[in-house]
């Protein structure tokens, strides 16, 4: 009996580490970073997605270069500011910038960064 559970729990646990590996080997197209950078966004800031939706703010996420080694999406807040993230192509890390036209001079690099395949998927 006891050799019967612990087949179960190993087949158990092989199932659930291949299940996990399928979601880390996802490819990261242009239009799943759009998708996983919006979802990052409305899990930081929850009223975005609200704003976005309401039509009354203009609100923006493009892919502005894309190659196989890094996907840029800037998102464009309804303040004029500027966000930029450089995702990794190959592993989904991520790293953020900011531009404040008429307030910063160029585009810098803030403390942010994650990794997009969190937020890829459902």
């Amino acid at each position: 009996m006891k050799k019967l559970i612990l087949a179960a729990l190993a087949v158990a646990v092989v199932l659930s580490l291949v299940a996990c590996g399928k979601k880390n080997d996802e490819k990261i197209t242009n239009d799943t970073a759009i998708s996983a950078i919006k979802k990052y966004c409305y899990s930081n800031f929850p009223d975005l997605e609200e704003m976005e939706k309401s039509g009354q703010y203009t609100i923006s996420w493009d892919v502005e270069s894309s190659s196989d080694k890094e996907i840029v999406v800037a998102y464009r807040s309804y303040t004029g500011a500027i966000t930029r993230y450089y995702i990794d192509a190959s592993t989904g890390d991520t790293y953020v910038t900011e531009f404040m036209p008429g307030i910063t001079e160029k585009e810098e690099r803030t403390s942010e960064s994650f990794n997009v395949k969190k937020y890829m998927g459902n």
